[in-house]
């Protein structure tokens, strides 16, 4: 997603490729497409490690 002036001006949906997944793939795997942030239900603490030391932010608690 990228905004601009306050406003949504692009959202781009990405399939995960990782049908079983090893630790920190999920967070490289979106560092290489630019991410800067997730939002999700909820994370393990490990897993909130990796996007921390790639340097992405987690923002949990959001369903739907």
């Amino acid at each position: 997603m990228s905004i601009e002036g306050g406003e949504i001006r692009e959202v781009e949906v990405v399939e995960n490729p990782f049908p079983s997944h090893g630790p920190g793939d999920i967070p490289r795997f979106l560092k290489e497409r630019g991410v800067n942030a997730v939002l999700v239900g909820r994370v393990g603490v490990r897993a909130r490690r990796f996007f921390n030391e790639m340097g992405i932010a987690v923002l949990d608690g959001f369903s739907g």
